[in-house]
């Protein structure tokens, strides 16, 4: 479950499944865009923009002092990643930082 901290940085809150108790908290970076959970649920994938460009990060044991970062973009936005059911590749899927807007001053 998504959690906000009294500073209004992002968190993320472990939940018993058959009671709703909270078991775990975390603080996340405010960076972060968003995460998934390794195969064996103990560690994160997150997509996190903190060097200012979409990258990927390992966060063993979910702790965000651990970092890890795994991929090293320059440019382009991470849409998806998840693990293989084997845990030893991920998928991703990226996208350049364009954009399609276009902005119409007149009606003529």
């Amino acid at each position: 479950m998504a959690t906000f901290d009294s500073h209004g940085s992002p968190g993320l809150l472990l939940l018993s499944a058959s009671a709703g108790k909270v078991e775990k908290e975390f603080s996340l970076e405010p960076t972060l865009q968003w995460l998934c959970f390794s195969p064996d649920s103990r560690s994160l994938l997150v997509s996190d923009e903190r060097m200012g460009v979409s990258n990927l990060w390992f966060l063993p044991q979910c702790d965000a002092t651990k970092a890890k970062q795994l991929t090293h973009f320059t440019s382009g936005f991470t849409l998806w990643a998840d693990y293989f059911p084997d845990a030893k590749r991920i998928a991703m899927v990226r996208s350049p930082n364009e954009s399609n807007a276009v902005l119409f001053r007149s009606g003529k």
